[in-house]
């Protein structure tokens, strides 16, 4: 069983990252595309990082899938770059950049999104279940 302090803290930090991104696009629309480069490396990191320790001190099924696919989504990542600066010169123009830009995108909400759900549901399955805003911090 996972702590709940250690989940209170994960729900916290990563919508603290959203949020705060989400305010700044608020203020500063121009700058959106570095933002959002910037929240999804803090947010994986933060993830990631959450993600492992659970992984490791509470054998957590969940986080053990999570830390295993994004593990393979970076490591296909790496693969999309170096093929895309290597070997097809021929197709190296729009459509790999392309590809590339959904492969990331794509994959940075999917796996944020898959990680706060089951963060989010884990802390709310409890004796009875009760909204976010009824936990005592």
């Amino acid at each position: 069983m996972i702590s709940k302090t250690l989940l209170k803290i994960d729900i916290i930090g990563q919508t603290l990252i959203i949020g705060g991104m989400l305010l700044y696009f608020a203020f500063e629309p121009d700058a959106f595309f570095i933002m959002l480069l910037l929240t999804f490396f803090l947010l994986g990191f933060w993830q990631f990082c959450n993600g492992l320790i659970q992984a490791i001190s509470y054998q957590n099924k969940k986080r053990i899938k999570y830390i295993l696919v994004s593990l393979m989504y970076i490591i296909g990542f790496a693969a999309l770059i170096f093929f895309n600066s290597g070997f097809t010169k021929a197709v190296n123009d729009l459509f790999t950049q392309v590809l590339i830009g959904i492969y990331f995108i794509g994959g940075c909400l999917g796996l944020a999104g898959w990680y706060y759900y089951n963060t989010y549901r884990d802390l709310s399955h409890v004796e009875h279940p009760r909204t976010f805003w009824d936990y005592e911090f």
